[in-house]
């Protein structure tokens, strides 16, 4: 690392001219200059690497970079330099002459994501590292680490030794450098969960923390451990359950649930923690066994809770286990009391159509024929009912000429049209916040770009519609309903929604919507189309 830094101070630095809002950044310098100039007014040097499609890095220009406190902070104790670390076709020659020296910074100091800062002592050596975006309040925990010898990143990852830190401050170094340097993050957890007690361990911030590294054989060891030493009462507390999830896969852990749960008598499985226990382990064929008797005993019941039915669901893989009987006739009731239309439905057609016609439709995704649709409806209608019939066709032929247009590119009138019944039909449930954004991907990201049918056009602008009424704040929807309206030709009112998109976006200070927007309206008022060359 010293003698590529080395060569990087005789290579001649050329800083991206782009303007910090508050924050100076300095420009048209080379590393040599910066270096001189630290020198001469004892200062330390901080690079802000980013990349030019990095959101993250944008809200640092936006929410941080213009913080008072930190503005102050940097100004004063730092010659700071914002490096431009991806190439684009617009790059200037400032940072076309860079390129170079952008590799080499990020081959030393192993920037591999946006926003890295790089902090360095006024000799121009590297002192501190952080990566990915920052509040104020924890960029400023930044600043200090870099300005404080015995908490800076590069001084630890040389001299780390165990016991070298008070066991009060490892919890917090080992999470600042989770994204920085995992592996030294990884020592330093270790280092404190090894010199506390057993009984510290069971904490809610000690479970949490132990979960963020599950993957360290030493710390599942003392799960493990940590496990064996708690009463009955106590496993089923959350926090203990959430430990048991983050390290299921451990075979000790795993030992230890499966022990518990084989203990219990019937009376304990109306315990909502010893339900989730059980769903953790669902693979487990004696405990399948004991849950099939308990879901039996459910099938009885007029009113099922929320942790019923997660415990049914869990358990039901196939047509054959008993929870599929019960969501098959108890759909209204399950759904009326999870509070989400189709529910029940759902779970049933995913069993039916991977039972039924998932190997059926397989065979022909790539050829050129199609499945019998209508032989296929037959037999799910003979063996189940004319709805589910029909809404597993459906669903199979969206998925399966969904296939079609990603890998051939063909096929797009059928998908669209599937995918435009099946929004109408069946996904209808508006109070659904994933069923809109499903809606709006479809129609902007296939129906826009890929459809030229007027009808489906309309049909794509009504399911629109709707979801503009009911979230008018949210610009990207309100972006895709001006663009379908554009395509169909209402020029007028296309325009009105795309301005009122802009003016959001510009409230908001999203400027790289605004950017998008401004286009698209120029576009439209120049009657050019708006459906090509625009996706990115």
């Amino acid at each position: 690392m010293k003698k590529v830094f080395i060569l990087l101070t005789l290579i001649p630095m050329s800083l991206i001219a782009q303007q910090g809002v508050g924050v100076k950044y300095e420009k048209g310098k080379s590393w040599d200059q910066i270096v001189e100039k630290a020198k001469q007014n004892n200062k330390f040097i901080f690079l802000d690497c980013f990349a030019t499609w990095c959101g993250p890095c944008k809200a640092m220009d936006k929410y941080v970079f213009t913080n008072e406190n930190i503005v102050s902070k940097l100004n004063d104790k730092f010659i700071c330099v914002k490096v431009q670390m991806d190439k684009t076709d617009t790059d200037n020659l400032d940072v076309r002459n860079w390129y170079h020296t952008a590799s080499l910074i990020e081959s030393a100091y192993n920037v591999t994501s946006f926003p890295t800062f790089l902090f360095f002592n006024s000799n121009g050596e590297p002192i501190h590292k952080a990566v990915g975006y920052r509040d104020t309040t924890k960029f400023r925990e930044e600043v200090i680490n870099a300005l404080t010898p015995n908490k800076q990143y590069y001084a630890i990852l040389n001299n780390f030794r165990p016991g070298m830190f008070d066991t009060s401050e490892l919890k917090g170094l080992a999470r600042a450098f989770q994204n920085t340097d995992m592996e030294l993050s990884q020592k330093i957890a270790l280092d404190y969960l090894n010199r506390i007690s057993l009984s510290q361990l069971g904490s809610a911030d000690n479970i949490e923390f132990m979960s963020d590294y599950n993957e360290l054989k030493p710390v599942q060891d003392l799960v493990a451990n940590f496990l064996n030493t708690l009463s009955r009462n106590e496993i089923t507390e959350n926090r203990i359950v959430n430990l048991i999830n983050a390290f299921k896969e451990n075979k000790s852990v795993q030992a230890f649930a499966l022990q518990y749960l084989s203990s219990l008598n019937d009376d304990s499985w109306d315990n909502a923690n010893n339900l989730v226990l059980m769903t953790l382990f669902k693979e487990n064929q004696a405990l399948k066994e004991r849950a099939d008797k308990y879901i039996y005993h459910l099938s009885s019941r007029i009113q099922y809770s929320k942790n019923d039915i997660r415990f049914i669901t869990a358990f039901t893989q196939s047509s054959k286990d008993i929870g599929f009987r019960i969501l098959f006739e108890k759909a209204s009731i399950i759904d009326a009391a999870m509070q989400e239309k189709d529910y029940a439905d759902n779970i049933v057609d995913d069993i039916i159509i991977g039972e039924n016609l998932d190997s059926s439709w397989s065979l022909c995704k790539d050829k050129n024929d199609d499945p019998n649709w209508d032989s296929l409806y037959q037999i799910i209608n003979k063996k189940y009912n004319r709805y589910h019939a029909k809404r597993v066709i459906l669903f199979s032929k969206a998925r399966f000429y969904n296939y079609r247009t990603q890998k051939y590119n063909r096929n797009w009138p059928q998908y669209i049209e599937y995918n435009l019944q099946v929004f109408e039909k069946i996904k209808t449930d508006t109070s659904n916040y994933f069923r809109d954004y499903d809606v709006n991907a479809f129609l902007y990201n296939d129906v826009f770009f890929h459809c030229n049918d007027i009808k489906q056009l309309k049909r794509g602008i009504r399911l629109m519609s709707d979801i503009v009424k009911r979230r008018s704040d949210n610009v990207g929807y309100l972006d895709t309903y001006a663009n379908l309206l554009y395509k169909t030709g209402k020029k007028k009112e296309a325009l009105a929604w795309e301005q009122k998109a802009l003016e959001i976006s510009i409230s908001e200070r999203l400027e790289y919507k605004v950017k998008v927007y401004e286009v698209v309206i120029a576009k439209m008022k120049a009657g050019i189309p708006t459906w090509t060359n625009m996706k990115n």
